[in-house]
């Protein structure tokens, strides 16, 4: 008796975890800049941010409101092409592009390009990843360009060094994280993990 209640209440709870999910579709008839889909995040305000390979695009709950770069403004963003999201303790909100670091402040754009000249400037234009310490640091991830360290308006680049065992394994990184004892992750596209 007590082993058939024990397999029906089994039965029970193994049915409502099989419940069907229903999806709800957001394309460009919603207002969607575009369907490629790279990257997505929810900012303290409630906002939903979607980063698609042809705008920023920003969700209320009901209605999209797209950002792209507009070459005569330099109030925009800095590519159209947006790989990552993060907002900082501030509450700014920072985008990696195709083509440099964008951070958004009241509705306009300030963008962080690489400078062959500067050496203080961003190391590569593709920004994968970003991700801020509990320092307050921002800590930039790019394809070719390593790691940013990004303090008082300067980046400090940490690069693969092969003669160099402590250095980056790979100059392409795609993902950082700080874990709850301050240790900085960064992860590689074929360099593995470093810390």
């Amino acid at each position: 008796m007590k082993i058939s209640i024990i397999l029906i209440f089994i039965f029970a709870i193994i049915n409502l975890s099989a419940q069907e999910l229903k999806f709800q579709n957001f394309s460009l008839d919603e207002g969607l800049s575009q369907s490629t889909v790279n990257t997505i995040f929810q900012d303290k305000q409630g906002f939903i941010w979607f980063g698609t390979q042809d705008g920023l695009n920003k969700f209320d709950g009901y209605d999209f409101t797209v950002y792209r770069h507009n070459p005569k403004n330099n109030n925009t963003l800095s590519h159209n092409e947006i790989f990552s999201i993060y907002e900082d303790s501030k509450g700014i909100l920072w985008i990696g592009t195709g083509n440099g670091l964008n951070k958004f402040e009241r509705y306009k754009f300030t963008n962080y390009l690489h400078d062959p000249n500067d050496p203080n400037s961003l190391s590569n234009n593709t920004v994968w990843s970003i991700y801020e310490d509990h320092n307050g640091i921002l800590w930039i991830g790019t394809d070719g360009g390593g790691l940013n360290k990004f303090v008082d308006n300067k980046f400090t680049h940490y690069l693969h060094d092969p003669n160099n065992s402590n250095s980056l394994s790979h100059n392409s990184v795609w993902s950082i994280y700080e874990d709850s004892l301050g240790t900085l992750w960064i992860g590689t596209n074929g360099g593995g993990l470093n810390k």
